[in-house]
């Protein structure tokens, strides 16, 4: 009875872990920007993706402290590529994270303190 116990437990675990997806992209430096009304100092970000009921988020700590969590805009895609792609866009109104995942790009966009 034990052993069928554990191993319900093993698969609901291995469950879990296969179809949730986290991935720390590390330090990424931020300029200034403002998030929900709230303004950020730029500085290095531990940047964590993270779904979570089919929905992406991109969270930020600073010192190991959550300061942000920020739902990722999902776009198909056929190319991918590894690692992180960091831009500015046009007119310098947004900072953008993108990562590949799952045939996606996985994109933060964070607005620039102007």
């Amino acid at each position: 009875m034990k052993k069928i116990a554990l191993l319900i437990i093993i698969v609901f675990v291995l469950t879990f872990f296969l179809f949730s997806y986290e991935r720390n992209l590390g330090y990424i430096y931020f300029p200034n920007f403002i998030q929900k009304d709230t303004p950020h100092n730029k500085g290095m970000y531990k940047v964590v993706v993270k779904e979570e009921e089919g929905n992406y988020y991109f969270y930020l700590y600073k010192k190991g402290n959550l300061v942000l969590k920020e739902m990722a805009v999902v776009k198909p895609c056929n190319r991918p590529f590894k690692g992180v792609r960091k831009a500015i866009l046009k007119g310098k109104e947004y900072f953008r994270i993108q990562i590949y995942h799952n045939n996606n790009l996985i994109m933060g966009y964070f607005e620039l303190k102007q």
